[in-house]
């Protein structure tokens, strides 16, 4: 059978997680800058590359509605469009990175 001072014991030693001081996060603060620049670097090169397939599909359109082809120049305008809502999504993550940034 156990002894109350066992069971205290146990207890305590099961609580101890709890009641310890938290140790210091690895990241620090200039940590959080290099991944905020690092992401605000990776929205540039998703933005620029958003652009030229925008690009390319405008030409498409352009093309296609030049020839006669109505149901490509729309399909390609569609896929314009959707480029079009991707690259003011990453503009919006980048506004908002470049908010952050200032932050700190």
């Amino acid at each position: 059978m156990k002894t109350p001072i066992s069971l205290l014991a146990l207890g305590a030693f099961a609580l101890l997680p709890f009641s310890a001081p938290q140790q210091a996060k690895a990241e620090g603060y200039y940590d959080r800058d290099y991944r905020l620049e690092r992401d605000i670097h990776r929205d540039r090169d998703a933005i620029r590359h958003d652009f030229a397939e925008r690009r390319y599909y405008a030409i498409r359109e352009h093309e296609a509605a030049r020839h006669g082809r109505f149901w490509e120049a729309l399909r390609f305008s569609w896929r314009k469009h959707h480029e079009d809502r991707e690259i003011a999504e990453r503009r919006a993550d980048l506004h908002r990175d470049y908010r952050h940034l200032d932050r700190y």
